[in-house]
């Protein structure tokens, strides 16, 4: 293979080198994306038990307690 084949070449695979580091920055990206999405749901999860559990108890028994109700002052 003369030079002028061989520095193609290298171009050529430079070329390809520098997409995979671009997909693999992605992957990462990606994969951090998906934790937070992992994150998320559970939060989103244990908040539902905890609506659907103790709370909706504590305001079964004093339902002037209940902090969705539009007769209930906001805190936030």
């Amino acid at each position: 293979m003369d030079k002028t084949v061989a520095k193609k070449l290298m171009d050529d695979c430079m070329k390809c080198y520098e997409a995979l580091e671009s997909a693999e920055l992605i992957a990462k990206q990606i994969e951090v994306v998906e934790e937070q999405v992992a994150v998320i749901k559970s939060i989103l999860l244990i908040a539902s038990e905890l609506e659907e559990g103790i709370m909706l108890q504590l305001v079964k028994q004093y339902p002037d307690l209940n902090p969705f109700s539009d007769e209930r002052p906001r805190t936030f």
